[in-house]
């Protein structure tokens, strides 16, 4: 029998060397996944800022373009740029006084965009063929 305990306890020392050695590797696993699920998180960040950044590029292109439109649908498509320029420049300080000068631009500005929407929700009816003239009366009488 003391051959056997002899035996034991080699094996037993060496299970418990493996034993210590497994909570390292466990703990090296759980680094491991931690640091995944951290790269995971980083990927999520970085996909929504460029959500974000996108959002935010659509709405000032949009915002451009609606502009550009209003100066085309005044002065046309030839007017020149450094005379536009300078016409803002002189008008900068009305723009955001919010004075009664700028005010009554905002209203007929806001005239001339309605009725421009107006022309055009009337060529688009008549293009489908539901245009007979109606709506465009109804909505004048009141």
């Amino acid at each position: 029998m003391d051959e056997e305990r002899m035996d034991a306890a080699p094996v037993d020392a060496g299970a418990a060397a493996a034993e210590d050695a497994a909570p390292e590797a466990h703990e090296l696993t759980k680094l491991e996944k931690l640091e995944a699920k951290m790269a995971h998180m980083k990927r999520l960040i970085a996909i929504e800022r460029k959500k974000e950044s996108d959002k935010k590029r659509r709405e000032r292109t949009h915002r451009l373009i609606r502009h550009g439109g209003l100066i085309e649908m005044i002065l046309g498509e030839s007017v020149d740029a450094g005379t536009l320029a300078g016409l803002l420049d002189m008008k900068k300080a009305v723009f955001l006084s919010g004075s009664g000068e700028a005010l009554e631009w905002k209203r007929r500005g806001d005239r001339i965009i309605a009725e421009r929407e107006a022309e055009r929700e009337m060529e688009r009816l008549k293009r489908k063929g539901g245009g007979d003239g109606h709506a465009a009366s109804a909505s004048t009488n009141g």
